[in-house]
């Protein structure tokens, strides 16, 4: 996979704290990485009281959707199917759901990876995050 264009930082941070004020609003607590194209880290922001393990998945979940170009959650079903590890190819990868591709006119951007919820709760909230900073963009 090539990385072509990559978010801005001030972009990442946005969608970090949308997805922060996003929790906080469901008294959740989590941590989210957002990460450039290249699955490089940008922004990390972690509520008050999340668990610290959250902060090493919520970065795996960015790096690994942002390298493998796809939402955790769909490798993790490659990866049952194929029977096929992710670690065997980079110690950094993660099968865990919560990581999701950030996307701009087709082309891979970044990643944000959520943790903290349940996996599929981590991924939907990544989404929304994700959305509702596109939405503000567009409002301009």
């Amino acid at each position: 996979m090539q990385c072509r264009m990559s978010i801005e930082a001030k972009n990442a941070t946005k969608i970090a704290e949308i997805a922060i004020n996003l929790a906080k609003k469901e008294g959740k607590e989590i941590s989210v990485s957002v990460a450039d194209c290249a699955g490089e880290e940008l922004c990390f922001m972690t509520t008050d009281s999340a668990d610290i393990q959250t902060r090493a998945i919520a970065k795996r979940k960015a790096y690994t959707s942002a390298r493998t170009g796809r939402n955790t959650g769909e490798n993790a079903k490659l990866r049952e199917k194929k029977g096929q590890q992710l670690a065997w190819f980079d110690p950094n990868y993660t099968g865990l759901q919560g990581g999701v591709v950030l996307k701009s006119r087709h082309e891979i951007v970044g990643a944000i990876g959520v943790s903290g919820l349940q996996p599929e709760e981590d991924e939907a909230l990544a989404q929304k995050a994700f959305k509702l900073w596109q939405k503000q963009e567009k409002a301009g």
